[in-house]
């Protein structure tokens, strides 16, 4: 037998063995700790493993009931498209799915129910992009203005693409909550609104029959402790609407934990189950 082979063997075995124990240990032992504790802890394992937290880990462990969701439009679609299209094109009496409308250099689809997505080819006025909060504002406006209640909405990322446009990702706050598949994003160039996309279904109540939510703490752990490297930006609690039967009327969801990093797209976790 080659014993050299088989010690490393064991070797390799005892370790995969011993960073399942230490995960293990870790859970058990934060469970024991208030909040506040075991986030610290938390914090120095993930450090211990070159994980890098850019966002504050939160510290929410209250119970939280499922959202029940109306597949319809938050918005009045047929208004957002007169307003965007321009006055003087005739719209058809009620759109429907999958439908497009074109004006000159502007284009507006309306993707199903409750989303569409708006085009200008070349947008004719003058916008500031250099400023964060003035061009916010100004986009804030420009959704008001076509009949969506933009006061509802977080703004979520601001990213400048490689052609020098600004990218502004807003998702919606219902009772104190995000509704993360409930989006807006513009693309604003210095001549004005390039591309709007909005998916935003109705939010009809959120049920009063909780469940204890698992820590976010315990996510990053169990989901992110061994993946050296990575570098955590942001962690939100909320809904996540993962339709797969389009002919559903009303939609149901249980709470997520969001984990947004760096090179990666968002990822979602069960806040009742894990």
């Amino acid at each position: 037998m080659d014993w050299g082979k088989a010690k490393n063997i064991l070797i390799i075995v005892f370790l995969i063995l011993n960073i399942f124990l230490l995960g293990n240990i870790s859970l058990n032992a934060l469970s024991q700790n208030n909040s506040k504790e075991a986030i610290a802890i938390t914090e120095s394992i993930l450090q211990s493993k070159n994980i890098r937290l850019e966002s504050k880990i939160p510290s929410f462990t209250g119970a939280m009931g499922k959202i029940e969701i109306n597949d319809e439009a938050y918005f009045n679609m047929q208004r957002a498209a007169a307003k965007l299209i321009g006055s003087k094109v005739a719209l058809p009496s009620e759109l429907k799915s999958g439908q497009r409308i074109a004006n000159q250099n502007k284009e507006f689809t309306m993707e199903d129910n409750a989303a569409f997505t708006y085009r200008d080819s070349n947008p004719q006025e003058k916008w500031d992009v250099t400023q964060k909060k003035s061009l916010e504002k100004r986009i804030r406006k420009f959704i008001s203005d076509i009949g969506i209640s933009e006061a509802e909405f977080v703004l979520d990322s601001y990213d400048q693409l490689s052609d020098g446009s600004i990218k502004l990702v807003f998702v919606h706050k219902y009772q104190g909550l995000y509704i993360f598949s409930n989006t807006m994003t513009a693309v604003v160039t210095e001549s004005g609104v390039k591309e709007l996309a909005c998916s935003i279904k109705k939010p009809v109540g959120i049920s009063r029959d909780a469940q204890k939510v698992i820590p976010a703490y315990k996510i990053l752990l169990t989901s992110y402790g061994n993946l050296p490297n990575t570098v955590i930006t942001g962690i939100d609690i909320g809904y996540n609407m993962d339709i797969l039967d389009k002919d559903m009327k009303t939609f149901y969801a249980a709470p997520v934990w969001r984990i947004k990093t760096k090179d990666r797209k968002p990822e979602y976790f069960d806040a009742i189950i894990g």
